[in-house]
């Protein structure tokens, strides 16, 4: 199965991995879509209740009308079915991160060189730090998962993008890019 110093299985392995995470990505994608949503008016209550007083609304002339707010939230946002669905989500996400990864990463074993010496494998690997990052935010700000969709929304289409426009065969390097400084270079770029 080696041909020019390319393992065909492994390509393909690669190119299959590449096709599973952009569909888990967008399972993904429509759970924090389906949780920003749903469990929006959760949210808005909550943080209008906790942040002000009750409002009174008065008319011209008229009485003030008593609890134009409610003062509790009728559930509590933890455990409503928009959170548990935001939850799933993101580990999709996670899942389709270390998929992603594992595309990758076989990429790199196929051609035995760093795998982005195309716009194919450099959207590849753009595509897994955007998502990578994201991770580490919403490590940091869990408060920040109802932006899921509009992050993995642009890492879907490029992706996509990548592999169908912008694909090419896995093969080796060619001799002027076969230096220390392509890594170096396509991993800031990429970052």
């Amino acid at each position: 199965m080696t041909v020019a110093g390319i393992d065909g299985s492994m390509a393909h392995l690669s190119d299959s991995l590449f096709t599973t995470a952009i569909a888990i990505y967008s399972v993904a994608m429509v759970g924090f879509v389906a949780e920003y949503s749903f469990g929006k008016r959760g949210r808005i209550a909550t943080s209008v209740s906790a942040a002000e007083p009750a409002r009174e609304l008065v008319g011209a002339g008229g009485p003030p009308v008593e609890h134009a707010l409610p003062s509790q939230p009728a559930s509590s946002e933890r455990g409503t079915v928009a959170d548990r669905i935001g939850r799933f989500a993101f580990a999709l996400t996670v899942l389709g991160a270390l998929v992603h990864a594992g595309s990758v990463t076989v990429r790199a074993a196929a051609v035995d060189a760093v795998p982005w010496s195309n716009m194919y494998e450099f959207a590849s690997v753009a595509g897994l730090v955007g998502v990578i990052a994201f991770l580490a935010v919403m490590w940091r700000l869990p408060q920040l998962r109802r932006l899921g969709g509009f992050v993995l929304l642009p890492v879907i289409i490029m992706m996509f993008l990548a592999g169908t426009v912008l694909y090419s065969q896995a093969q080796p390097l060619v001799p002027a890019l076969q230096s220390y400084w392509l890594a170096i270079h396509v991993t800031l770029v990429s970052v």
